[in-house]
């Protein structure tokens, strides 16, 4: 599952969680409030390409 960022409508909390892409609402562990999903997909995509391509570097740096 992907991460995804939240923010609360209450405290204005912002956190990284793991969660399901209808995920839209979940709680807030500060204040119990509701936290609206703030990642945009096209960050999503971005982010996962970013740490593979890092992460094939090292494969192909370290022989």
């Amino acid at each position: 599952m992907p991460f995804y960022e939240y923010q609360c409508n209450g405290c204005e909390l912002v956190e990284s969680r793991v969660a399901g892409v209808d995920d839209q609402w979940v709680h807030c562990t500060s204040c119990g409030g509701h936290m609206i999903r703030t990642t945009r997909q096209d960050d999503l995509f971005r982010a996962y390409w970013e740490t593979s391509e890092k992460g094939a570097e090292k494969v192909t740096g370290s022989a």
